[in-house]
């Protein structure tokens, strides 16, 4: 291999490799960032037991039901442009 060849491979990885650090720590940072699925799964893992009456839909049931007026152990897991497809 010449030793041109190998510069050039040596510098096109010293340039690529704090790039690619830079978009791991990007990745892993993005996914801890609070949301509002995070929040629902959590609570859903943790009192599954306890809830006897599951909201599911768009965001029609999200803003139309309130599950503080219905019955105690009620959850509301609607979200916004929620497809039928996850209520399933």
């Amino acid at each position: 291999m010449n030793i041109k060849m190998f510069r050039f491979f040596k510098y096109c990885l010293s340039f690529s490799i704090p790039i690619l650090l830079g978009f791991v720590f990007l990745e892993a940072s993005i996914r801890n960032i609070p949301n509002d699925y995070k929040y629902k799964k959590t609570y859903l893992d943790e009192n599954s037991n306890s809830i006897e009456y599951l909201v599911l839909g768009s965001s029609h049931s999200y803003y139309g039901l309130m599950p503080d007026f219905m019955h105690p152990n009620t959850f509301n897991s609607s979200h916004t442009s929620q497809s039928i497809n996850w209520d399933y």
